[in-house]
């Protein structure tokens, strides 16, 4: 057999039935296309229902509104228990339909040109430490959901089977989250990974150049452990050979580099399925400190860096707001 192929993982271990059309190679020119093509097979057994039109729209907005309590549309679809809620309300009100089918169509009310018809709430405040805590496990969960069912994170957000596969996967990389932070974190970076507005200008004034001789190597993530890191702002790399893995924009670059990019969770971010060609021993971090930075803020770095270096694990920046 050859060496470069390997049977996928069983799937129907998360999802019953479910399975590829082929073995799919480590790597190599037909990678992409198989990829695609599985993620085709998986995604049309999960939207195999009928969908909801703009007809049924007050019958879901009078039952989101009974049950919100203040929460924004995709806060609310955080917590699997009310978008349950959810269903079972509209059902009462007449619309018996799939929980997802709801769902998806609660996100395209709010995104409507008449999403106006919802109650208007304050925008949450950014959780950073949400994202610096668990950033690696979800970044990585949405790039396996993205690959695996040709899934985005609204996806995620309204079907129940597709937000189960996330918080497992991303629960197996980084612990400790609950369902609603891995989803809410979810959030945070798909609404901050654009350069529209503001930081459309910041970004366009900077460099790789700016920057090359800047970065402090580090070594592997286990040398990182003996290694005295500062405790400031900055930006972390995880590289694997000469490509980029991860970018991270933390306010305590040690700290990160003891806790999320722990050998523990990059070994099973590493062994996991679409990512496990990656070779462990040739993964390293580096890092550039808030005060190294020669123009701009650690934001505009971070979304410069990850839409330049395109890192592996990283959800890709945009030039629109999501």
């Amino acid at each position: 057999m050859n060496p470069n192929i390997r049977k996928p993982v069983d799937l129907g271990r998360a999802l019953p039935g479910e399975g590829f059309l082929v073995p799919t190679p480590r790597f190599g020119p037909m990678f992409a296309n198989q990829i695609r093509l599985q993620a085709e097979v998986n995604r049309r057994r999960l939207i195999d229902f009928p969908h909801i039109g703009s007809e049924n729209d007050q019958i879901i907005i009078r039952a989101f509104e009974k049950l919100r309590k203040g929460l924004s549309v995709d806060r609310f679809l955080c917590d699997p228990a009310l978008s349950k809620r959810l269903q079972r309300e509209c059902a009462g009100h007449g619309l018996v339909a799939p929980e997802p089918a709801i769902n998806l169509r609660l996100l395209a009310i709010r995104k409507s040109a008449g999403h106006g018809t919802l109650k208007q709430t304050d925008r949450p405040t950014a959780a950073r430490d949400i994202v610096e805590r668990l950033g690696l496990g979800v970044e990585a969960a949405m790039r396996h959901i993205a690959l695996r069912f040709g899934a985005s994170v609204d996806d995620m957000l309204a079907h129940p089977e597709i937000g189960k596969v996330f918080v497992d996967f991303a629960r197996r990389i980084i612990r400790g989250g609950s369902e609603i932070e891995y989803r809410l974190c979810a959030l945070q970076i798909r609404k901050g990974r654009h350069i529209s507005g503001v930081y459309d200008e910041k970004v366009a004034e900077l460099n790789m150049r700016m920057v090359a001789k800047r970065w402090e190597s580090i070594g592997s993530p286990r040398e990182a452990l003996w290694k005295n890191a500062p405790l400031d702002a900055g930006i972390v790399e995880l590289r694997a050979a000469d490509s980029s893995l991860y970018v991270l924009r933390t306010r305590h670059i040690a700290a990160s580099l003891q806790e999320t990019f722990s050998p523990e969770s990059v070994e099973r971010v590493l062994r996991s399925d679409y990512f496990s060609e990656i070779k462990r021993e040739s993964t390293s971090l580096r890092f550039l400190p808030k005060k190294q930075l020669p123009a701009g803020t650690p934001k505009a770095w971070e979304l410069f860096l990850i839409h330049e270096l395109q890192p592996r694990f990283n959800w890709p920046v945009t030039q629109e707001a999501a």
